[in-house]
C-alpha cells in the first residue's frame, strides 16, 4: 500500500486505511507505539503494551541489511512500478 505523508497543522501524518485499522481491531483514540530507524526509513507499529516479538536474529537483520543494499537499484525500479 502506497500511503502520502500529509500536513497536519505544523506536523506531518501518515493516514492508516480503514481496511487494516478494522482489521487490526483499532479505533480512533488507541495508543499506538512507534518504532523506528530513519537511517532505514523503516518504521513498526504496535499497540502500546504489546511486546514486539521477533525470532528474527541479528544475523538475519545483517543479511537483510547487505542484501538490500546489493540490490538497492532493483528494489528502487520495483518501487516505481
Amino acid at each position: 500500500m502506497i500511503q502520502t505523508i500529509i500536513k497536519v497543522g505544523n506536523s506531518l501524518a501518515v493516514t492508516l486505511p480503514a481496511q487494516f485499522i478494522r482489521n487490526s481491531g483499532w479505533k480512533a483514540g488507541d495508543k499506538i507505539q512507534i518504532q523506528h530507524d530513519a537511517e532505514k526509513k523503516m518504521a513498526l507499529i504496535t499497540p502500546k503494551n504489546d511486546e514486539i516479538k521477533t525470532h528474527l536474529t541479528p544475523e538475519f537483520f545483517e543479511w537483510l541489511e547487505k542484501t538490500s543494499e546489493k540490490y538497492k537499484e532493483a528494489i528502487v525500479e520495483l518501487s516505481n512500478i
